[in-house]
């Protein structure tokens, strides 16, 4: 029997989450029963050359925009695509993917379509809620990365229970683990971090909705010129400049390091004691999951999956409430046993339920019961 041509696609294949989750499924499907193609609105893009580099053909609908004149003939070739490389199954990954992609895709004869939904749909416009409701509609299975979601969508925008499928995010082990030797790796920080009491870290894009202006608040109320902590924030982004404003105004400038954005993130992290996702609104955040699996104690909102990832191996406060989290961290500071004890079960949990390679294996479990269902 040869392999299965399956299709993952994608908006772009840019530096975002659901493009990084998408370059591993692509990569980690080369030596299995599966043959991986990738397809994507636009060509170019650090995921893009990657997958290319990676003998994974990638192939750009040229497609701007869904109302332009193009659409109809992106849509042709997404459809002669699938013909011409006998796909059979589309596992469309983000909400434009899913949008355009499901209802071609259906039309074009492909027989088994997986349509995702890694963000709560609140989130989007009442035209854009209604492409993905046909979307849920037409697609076999309807996947997301937590709990939380699916419920939110069985719940409120009419998925039929019987397709809402979890695939939690997995990580590559290989790269996000503890310092080797135990303890930390401060050589990352700053000289003047290397002896600090206390790391307290966090890394995101730096957007509002990520709402870092929670933990510098709550980060001067441990008055770090008294108790040596140190916070170091690692990202680019439009709210760089308002949140190192807001540290100044809060008189911790020189306690609180701002690390552009940086492919080594996993060095930061070993250099964390605490890490911290102050999210308003999240499905379930790579970042955390990434601190986790990197030997730092876990703190996080109490929105969408974070529950679920942390399970009792972490800490979770209210979003948007700067004194929780205060007490939290107050709580860590004070405790190294705690520290410790957190960081040592964060990373069991990280290594035994959320690998690279579970989420690969789970992946082909439900590509496999939703061809077999079409007899395939």
């Amino acid at each position: 029997m040869g392999r299965i041509p399956v299709l993952l696609m994608a908006r772009e294949l840019t530096h975002g989450g659901c493009e990084r989750d998408l370059t591993r499924l692509a990569l980690g499907f080369r030596d299995s029963e599966l043959e991986p193609h990738v397809a994507c609105f636009r060509p170019g893009g650090m995921r893009y050359e990657e997958i290319v580099a990676g003998g994974v053909p990638v192939y750009s609908i040229g497609l701007e925009s869904f109302r332009s004149f193009g659409a109809l003939g992106a849509a042709r070739r997404l459809a002669a695509y699938t013909k011409q490389n006998g796909i059979q199954l589309l596992h469309a990954m983000d909400v434009p993917a899913a949008c355009f992609a499901t209802p071609v895709c259906r039309m074009a004869g492909v027989p088994a379509i997986l349509s995702c939904q890694l963000s709560y749909r609140s989130m989007y416009s009442r035209g854009e809620r209604r492409l993905m409701g046909l979307a849920d509609r037409l697609a076999d299975r309807v996947v997301s990365n937590c709990q939380a979601v699916l419920d939110d969508l069985t719940a409120h925008y009419g998925v039929d229970p019987r397709k809402a499928t979890l695939i939690y995010n997995g990580i590559e082990l290989d790269r996000f683990h503890p310092p080797p030797g135990g303890g930390r790796d401060r050589s990352p920080l700053p000289e003047a971090f290397r002896n600090a009491a206390l790391v307290v870290g966090s890394v995101c894009a730096l957007r509002p909705e990520k709402r870092l202006d929670v933990l510098i608040e709550a980060f001067a109320g441990l008055r770090p010129a008294e108790t040596g902590a140190r916070l170091v924030i690692v990202g680019g982004g439009p709210m760089a400049e308002p949140w190192q404003a807001l540290a100044r105004e809060r008189g911790v400038a020189e306690f609180t390091h701002f690390e552009p954005g940086t492919p080594d993130v996993e060095g930061w992290m070993r250099a964390m004691d605490v890490f911290v996702l102050t999210s308003e609104l999240e499905s379930f955040p790579n970042g955390l999951l990434e601190g986790m699996a990197c030997g730092c104690a876990a703190v996080g909102s109490n929105v969408g999956g974070v529950p679920e990832m942390v399970g009792a191996a972490g800490l979770t406060f209210p979003a948007g409430d700067a004194d929780a989290l205060r007490q939290t961290l107050e709580r860590l500071a004070g405790s190294a046993a705690l520290r410790t004890s957190l960081a040592a079960e964060g990373a069991k949990r990280a290594a035994a339920e959320f690998s690279l390679a579970r989420n690969l294996e789970r992946t082909r479990e439900v590509y496999r019961e939703t061809l077999s269902a079409k007899g395939r």
